[in-house]
């Protein structure tokens, strides 16, 4: 049985994050973004607005949809 579980779109910021040895401080910092805006995202309270989604997208070198929350599926 195949089980489908929702995988955030902050997890994978994380994993680019990890692959390219940056930490989230260094793109809030970076691009002017408030460390909160990140931990609000990390959290689920929010997600930051397209144009600062943008902006990491470009900073990390992925395409913006890398962080469009999707489903896993699992065996």
């Amino acid at each position: 049985m195949k089980i489908a579980r929702k995988y955030p779109s902050y997890l994978r910021f994380e994993e680019i994050l990890r692959e390219k040895g940056i930490t989230s401080y260094r793109v809030a910092k970076d691009l002017e973004i408030s460390p909160m805006t990140l931990s609000d995202w990390k959290h689920d309270k929010s997600k930051p607005k397209l144009e600062k989604m943008i902006k990491i997208s470009e900073y990390l070198g992925v395409e913006v949809e890398e962080f469009a929350d999707h489903k896993e599926v699992s065996a």
